[in-house]
């Protein structure tokens, strides 16, 4: 216990020196606003709940300096009180008397903190009826000696024949008190650990989307260095055949062509490595598909809303599963569900559909949209990369085109699987995508599919 309060000093002097003030004066300037319950001397403060709150509340208050801080300014500030009445009233103040009168109140603070600290009261958060049934305990056992002290110490304000009632009713008292204060606690607790959750998955969400597009990115670079490969392989030999045919000035030129090649591909590869480290980062182990579904929604919600369209998202998951690579399905999905926000002009209804063919053993994701649609003679186009229609009017900016030739090419290179088009301008389209279920299924939500 020594320790503990040295240590509480040393934490005051460098950490807790304003909270602990703050709750001390509060808590003592509270415990002025008191009733009396029972009749005689004997008075319950609003001060009580708001210290036994903050002490059970706030973990880094130290428990003892505290408990003792508190005892001291009630203490001096209800002697100040009675001096400062007596003496405007013209009467005689005794310094002492006030003392003996105030005491016994006072002293409640510290044998509860004591007891909270004995009993590690603050611990017990994983069990809230127990430790609110503990705390009225306390409560019960600081005011009992708070009453006996107070029979001895000032006799006349205690008769005997009240000591059993009041013993009672002080029982009942703290076991209604402190049952209140573990509850409102406890839901304070939650209420923050609740706001964290969703501070930390809102966070964890908008990584997923960065890591997804990361990935996306890190895919076509793979690409990229694959084909600056085949350029350096491609000049060299080129190279070759003209130092074979002597020409010299020519093979030069190849070779510094092949040169240089071969350093675009080196620093090609030392990005492709850096980008790939970030997105091996396992962040998305518990996303589901339909969890995913919901944060891209949400996402493009949200995208429509900016680009001030009204649109409703529907989702249909019929099969859910936790995907092997959720970055991969997040990219397809977000890719999906704007280029359909995208086709909508004001009003429109966007409708996603997972399902399981077990007899083909694939996924099959169905994007529809009510929007402007595809002429018939620009189906074969839509997936060649820079192919767009899409322009605003206001700039004159056009969109890259490159959505679909992404969701194209992650799909049929990267998972083994198809996609397919449907549409009728000024009607709609729907965009379908089948990835066989070995390619993508870790394992399933519904354990009967597993077989």
């Amino acid at each position: 216990m020594k320790l503990d309060f040295l240590n509480s000093l040393g934490q005051l002097k460098y950490k807790n020196c304003l909270k602990v003030a703050l709750v001390v004066i509060v808590g003592a300037l509270l415990t002025e606003v008191r009733f009396h319950p029972f009749e005689i001397d004997f008075r319950v403060a609003v001060g009580v709940v708001f210290f036994i709150m903050a002490l059970m509340y706030d973990k880094e208050l130290p428990i003892l300096l505290t408990s003792t801080s508190m005892t001291a300014t009630v203490l001096l500030i209800r002697i100040a009180k009675d001096i400062l009445v007596l003496e405007t009233a013209g009467l005689d103040a005794t310094i002492m008397d006030s003392f003996l009168a105030h005491f016994p109140g006072a002293i409640y603070y510290t044998i509860f903190g004591f007891l909270i600290f004995i009993f590690g009261v603050r611990e017990l958060d994983d069990q809230p009826l127990f430790q609110g049934l503990l705390l009225g305990l306390m409560d019960f056992g600081s005011n009992f000696t708070e009453v006996t002290i107070r029979y001895f110490v000032v006799p006349e304000t205690i008769g005997d024949a009240a000591i059993p009632l009041l013993f009672l009713g002080l029982l009942i008292l703290g076991l209604i008190r402190m049952s209140f204060v573990s509850a409102f606690i406890t839901t304070l607790r939650h209420t923050r650990l609740k706001t964290q959750r969703e501070m930390e998955q809102k966070r964890l969400n908008e990584l997923l989307f960065l890591t997804s597009d990361l990935q996306k990115e890190t895919f076509f670079l793979q690409k990229s260095v694959d084909n600056v490969e085949y350029l350096t392989t491609e000049s060299y030999n080129l190279y070759q055949k003209l130092l074979s045919k002597n020409e010299l000035d020519l093979s030069k030129t190849a070779l510094n062509v092949s040169t240089k090649i071969h350093e675009i591909k080196k620093d090609y590869e030392n990005i492709y490595h850096g980008l790939k480290g970030l997105v091996e980062t396992d962040i998305t182990s518990e996303f589901s598909f339909e969890k995913i579904l919901e944060l891209t929604s949400e996402k493009n919600k949200q995208y429509a809303f900016n680009n001030n369209k009204k649109v409703k998202i529907k989702n249909y998951v019929l099969d859910n599963f936790y995907p092997k690579d959720p970055l991969i399905i997040t990219s397809i999905l977000n890719n999906l569900i704007t280029n359909a926000v995208e086709a909508i002009e004001k009003y429109g209804l966007i409708s996603i559909q997972e399902s399981y063919d077990d007899y083909k053993n694939e996924i099959v994701i169905a994007v529809k949209d009510n929007g402007i649609g595809i002429n018939e003679k620009d189906l074969p186009f839509i997936f060649t990369p820079g192919y767009t229609k899409k322009c605003e009017e206001e700039t004159g900016w056009f969109n890259s085109g490159m959505g679909l030739y992404h969701i194209k090419e992650l799909v049929e290179e990267k998972l083994n699987g198809s996609v397919e088009v449907e549409s009728k301008y000024k009607e709609g389209s729907t965009f379908k995508v089948k990835i066989p279920a070995e390619r993508i299924v870790s394992a399933w939500d519904n354990q009967e599919l597993i077989n």
